[in-house]
């Protein structure tokens, strides 16, 4: 065997695995649809969301899923990048990457310039130039390029300040760049000198704070907040598990195992040990609810994303 018949073997093979992964990218799109669709979410497939389709039902890698299912919807935003990638010019990782910034380069008439750069960079070259343009769009300034060496703790770090900082904002996930900067600005904000010396002179002209009345005997509400423990009440752990069962709250996850009582209002932000404001969840779950990933509707049932779609429900009676 030549070396001219292994290459080609690899491109036939490449051209079929590039033609079955951009199938398996419009039948996710429809799975996604449908679901948006139906007032169940997910739940019309058993499952919770995307993820555990792919992971437990396809046995297909959800960062793989999340990608094609990206690709699928910049070749919906796009007919142009829908062309290169019928005819393989941009495969379909470039696609995914290229679809988050796809209407913005659109607006601003550089679709094509951008198409036929991704065309004849390589994978690293585009997911470099993508993050420039998406922080362009934000910043509304040209940034400028930071290397950065990072150890795992600090990617791990970096992460985290990721999903802080997207469940503020309320938005879709924010970038490393936007991540950075607001950990930099916190970060001066706490330790410049001028900083503190005029927080200090507001704290000295500020007027003092009157004592709490004798009379009621009782501390101001942040006091108490300071003071009061995690600590859940048996009573109220009882009436969480008597609610939904001892399972995870997640309509559609049988998960019985390392539950965890979870707040609807954060207790850092003031929620109660009460039953009504706790959920018995799973690990994955408990994670993915508190980064603001997935949200509570105000109906208290509903699971929706950040974006908006509705990606699975609470159970309302405890599972047979």
């Amino acid at each position: 065997m030549t070396p001219r018949d292994v290459e080609n073997a690899l491109a036939a093979l490449a051209r079929i695995d590039h033609e079955t992964r951009h199938c398996i990218a419009a039948w996710l799109r429809c799975a996604e649809r449908l679901a948006g669709a139906s007032d169940d979410g997910w739940t019309i497939f058993g499952v919770t969301g995307l993820s555990q389709l792919c992971e437990e039902r396809l046995n297909l890698p959800a960062p793989d899923a999340w990608r094609l299912r990206q690709a699928a919807k910049g070749c919906e935003s796009s007919p142009r990048l829908a062309e290169r990638v019928q005819s393989r010019q941009i495969h379909l990782t470039k696609a995914a990457a290229l679809a988050s910034v796809i209407e913005h380069v659109q607006r601003e008439g550089d679709e094509e310039r951008l198409l036929d750069f991704a065309a004849a960079a390589n994978s690293y070259e585009t997911r470099d130039e993508v993050a420039r343009i998406r922080e362009e769009a934000r910043t509304h300034e040209r940034p400028a390029t930071v290397t950065l060496h990072l150890t795992r703790q600090g990617l791990r770090d970096l992460d985290r300040a990721r999903d802080l900082v997207s469940g503020r904002s309320g938005g879709v996930r924010a970038s490393p760049s936007e991540a950075a900067e607001v950990a930099l600005a916190e970060f001066v904000k706490r330790r410049c000198p001028e900083g503190r010396a005029r927080r200090a002179e507001t704290r000295v002209a500020a007027p003092a704070t009157p004592p709490a009345s004798s009379e009621t005997g009782s501390s101001s509400g942040s006091e108490a907040s300071r003071r009061r423990g995690r600590r859940i009440p048996a009573r109220e752990r009882h009436a969480v598990v008597a609610r939904h069962g001892d399972v995870c709250a997640v309509d559609g996850c049988e998960q019985r195992t390392a539950l965890q009582f979870a707040h609807r209002t954060p207790f850092c932000d003031g929620g109660a040990n009460v039953a009504s404001n706790l959920l018995l969840l799973c690990r994955h779950h408990h994670r993915t609810i508190d980064s603001g990933r997935v949200l509570v509707a105000r109906d208290g049932v509903t699971l929706v994303a950040r974006h908006g779609d509705v990606v699975g429900r609470l159970r309302v009676a405890e599972p047979p």
